[in-house]
């Protein structure tokens, strides 16, 4: 894959649909640095969609913690290439900042540094520029009222594509009535077990998984790691979303499949 920085030159160059890919401000992070999280950002906080720079389809989630989770990818080709995640969004007045957020390349395993600037119309629109060490990207968003809806736990067989540094795995998964779940990549062989909690009254979870140990986890990219994270399901679509950063950001997985009939 590209970085952004190329991609948003590229997109004009050769007029193509492209994917919005990490890069800036060095690799490898994983410094802990603002990432207390418990900023206030309820003013701004939602589901969000739209594009950015190069035609990239991007889901915006911005929680009302200071935690935000931006998706992005194509939908034309039904691919997520990364993630954008931060801790320390802050919300006032129509602006929302945040300087220490990474940005996850998670196929390359690579993880750089950025900032976000942007303005907002609560429960509205999000428009903004990420910037990295050397360019900046814009985005637009609109604000998406399945938000305000009361999560639907998507009970039966979930089956999708992982991504992770080790590349892209078709992943499957049962999720119960309670919220508990299990199950394993195919190509790894890897297998995994967790847990999804409603948050409050909107349409999101709170996602905790634990990656199997010894050797189980043999071919897992986490072994016996616990990752949290979060999980949203359009339930008009059926497709369910989840991503969820290690704790010292130096890595992570994202998720998109679809709840199967039982």
């Amino acid at each position: 894959m590209n970085a952004l920085r190329d991609l948003v030159r590229n997109s004009a160059l050769i007029l193509m649909p492209v994917a919005l890919v990490a890069c800036g401000g060095g690799g490898g992070g994983g410094d802990k640095d603002g990432d207390t999280g418990g900023a206030d950002t309820s003013d701004a906080q939602g589901l969000y969609s739209g594009t950015a720079d190069g035609g990239v389809d991007v889901v915006g989630l911005v929680l009302g913690n200071g935690h935000y989770y931006f998706l992005y990818g194509s939908q034309v080709d039904e691919r997520v290439d990364g993630v954008v995640h931060g801790r320390d969004g802050k919300a006032a007045d129509g602006s929302f900042t945040s300087s220490n957020a990474r940005d996850y390349a998670l196929d390359e395993d690579e993880v750089f540094s950025a900032s976000i600037n942007a303005s907002y119309t609560s429960g509205a629109t999000l428009n903004g520029t990420i910037t990295y060490s050397d360019e900046t990207a814009s985005f637009n968003l609109v604000y998406d009222n399945d938000y305000d809806q009361p999560a639907t736990m998507p009970v039966g067989r979930i089956e999708g594509v992982a991504t992770s540094k080790s590349g892209d795995d078709t992943v499957y998964f049962d999720v119960t009535s309670g919220g508990s779940f299990s199950g394993q990549s195919n190509d790894f062989a890897c297998s995994f077990g967790g847990t999804l909690a409603a948050r409050g009254s909107k349409n999101v979870f709170d996602l905790r998984v634990t990656f199997a140990s010894g050797a189980a986890g043999a071919d897992c990219d986490f072994p016996g790691k616990l990752l949290d994270g979060v999980a949203y399901f359009d339930v008009e679509e059926g497709v369910f979303y989840a991503a969820a950063p290690t704790e010292n950001r130096d890595s992570g997985f994202l998720f998109v499949g679809d709840l199967l009939e039982f």
